[in-house]
């Protein structure tokens, strides 16, 4: 692979000190670099695809890195790769991770690198998907100037993480629910058991009675419970997967 996880902190640091610079330039001017990450994260996106294309150098790959309007962000000729460099930041969990399709359909299929920040640029995540297509993406919104959010249940299969971390939520909601079935039966084996020992050493028919009814109650709550937790589970299985992309420090 081109681009090595142990490469990616030092680069980083490389382009949060870019941004610090950048930073106290703006505000000898009295201006506010962080104010507008949007804008903040136009300034830096040339910062971004030469700082990476100069480490996928230094591995011994013939990179160019022209930063020129219409042409590609990064281009590998020895292994015929064209990356696709974005910087966005963020102060929710939800990262649309966009793309031009009109571009993306033209190409065919593109790898992205994606590098993911907080609003003080202190903390990131960066994703590296490989051979991307318009598969991957929604089909562009009325207004959007073209651009398409990802589905992330197709493309996270081509993902390589290479900072921070990415759970899927998914998964997370089923192993808490199926944990929570696990629980609620043994409970109720629990309670099934105190009151089958009551039924068999009752002393009188109204002691006798009364815990038959306890445990039939039982039953019905302990069924009701298990039901709606499988629903969940169900609800969660067929659904569309959903991730959380947890950004990590670089200190």
């Amino acid at each position: 692979m081109y681009l090595k996880k142990e490469n990616v902190v030092p680069t980083l640091r490389r382009l949060a000190k870019f941004e610090n610079e950048l930073d106290l330039l703006f505000s000898s001017f009295n201006l506010s670099l962080r104010e507008n990450t949007g804008r903040r994260n136009m300034l830096l996106s040339q910062a971004q695809e030469v700082f990476f294309a100069d480490v996928i150098a230094e591995e011994g790959y013939d990179v160019k890195c022209s930063g020129k309007t219409g042409e590609p962000d990064i281009v590998i000729e020895c292994i015929g790769k064209e990356v696709e460099c974005k910087l966005t930041s963020s102060g929710k969990r939800s990262w649309p991770l966009q793309c031009d399709y009109t571009t993306l359909k033209k190409k065919g299929s593109l790898d992205f690198l994606y590098v993911l920040s907080d609003k003080s640029f202190e903390n990131f995540a960066v994703l590296l998907f490989e051979s991307l297509t318009i598969d991957d993406f929604h089909f562009p919104a009325p207004g959007s100037r073209e651009k398409s959010r990802m589905r992330k249940e197709n493309a996270m299969k081509k993902c390589r993480i290479l900072h921070g971390d990415v759970k899927n939520k998914s998964n997370r909601h089923i192993s808490s629910y199926m944990s929570s079935l696990v629980e609620e039966s043994n409970k109720s084996q629990e309670r099934v058991s105190e009151l089958m020992d009551r039924i068999a050493n009752g002393k009188t028919k109204k002691k006798i009675d009364s815990a038959q009814r306890m445990l039939d109650n039982e039953t019905i709550r302990f069924q009701n419970k298990r039901n709606k937790i499988k629903d969940k589970i169900r609800y969660w299985n067929n659904s569309t997967q959903q991730y959380e992309i947890l950004l990590d420090s670089i200190r």
